[in-house]
Formats: structure tokens, sequence, C-alpha cells
């Protein structure tokens, strides 16, 4: 488990250092220790989201229960790791 929510970053100008926060509460949940990873560590909850529904949609189409492949899928996914990106 996780802390839930979106997450954002956050740093000190000049930080080498970068912190993740979640959104509602603006409370750190984490700290990367070089700043460049600090997106990727950010964009974790969408990411895990979208991984988790590509993983049912190729099980529902592999197993028959799905005959046509939700066109909103892939965009999720590409968007989702577009957002890990600095």
């Amino acid at each position: 488990m996780h802390t839930p929510g979106t997450w954002y970053t956050t740093s000190k100008p000049d930080a080498a250092q970068g912190l993740i926060c979640e959104e509602e509460t603006g409370r750190n949940i984490a700290v990367s220790y070089d700043v460049r990873d600090a997106h990727i560590i950010a964009a974790a909850p969408v990411l895990l989201a979208n991984l988790e529904q590509l993983v049912r949609t190729v099980e529902d189409f592999r197993s028959g229960r799905l005959v046509t492949w939700p066109a909103s899928v892939l965009p999720q996914a590409r968007a989702a790791l577009e957002a890990s990106k600095p």
C-alpha cells in the first residue's frame, strides 16, 4: 500500500534533493536524493493505476471477456509515462 492521492514534486532553488508531497495535504512523503528522480517518484501512483488497468485489460482481452480493445487504455498509459518525465 502507498500514500493515496496525487503526488507532486518540489524543491528549493539549486537544491540537490527533490521532495515528493501529497497534493491534498502538502505533506512530505518522500525525498529523492537526486532532484532529477523526483518526477518519476511523484508519478508512481498514476503509473501504478495505469499499469493495473493495462493488466486487467490484457487479461480480459486474452480470456475473451473483452472483444475490442478500449480506446482509452493506451492514451492513458502514455499520459502517465509523460507525467513521470521532468
